[in-house]
């Protein structure tokens, strides 16, 4: 079977201060029952924000200025490493591709 990964929906309030009261005892219960699952804690609503943004430096001085960070990017590559999968890149005059 395949490695579990437990995905966390924190509130952005939470999410940005790195808090939750369930969150230890989340870890807890996963640790326990199972062993190896990996636990991403993130927030749709900080995702979503970051998302609807119009430019990278609004993004950027955005999560400096709250003092966190998008773990999307974690959350794929730990995803994809979790399968065991393996993803190619191809490049045209006009795009990118990953497959």
């Amino acid at each position: 079977s395949k490695p579990m990964i437990y995905l966390i929906n924190l509130s952005e309030k939470d999410y940005i201060r790195k808090k939750n009261k369930w969150l230890m005892k989340m870890k807890q219960w996963i640790d326990e029952n199972d062993k190896g699952a990996r636990a991403i804690p993130f927030s749709a609503a900080f995702e979503l924000k970051l998302l609807e943004m119009e430019s990278d430096e609004e993004r950027q001085k955005y999560t400096k200025e709250v003092g966190a960070e998008s773990v999307l990017d974690k959350i794929i590559v730990d995803g994809f490493k979790a399968l065991n999968l393996e993803y190619f890149f191809t490049c045209g005059p006009d795009e990118v591709k990953a497959w």
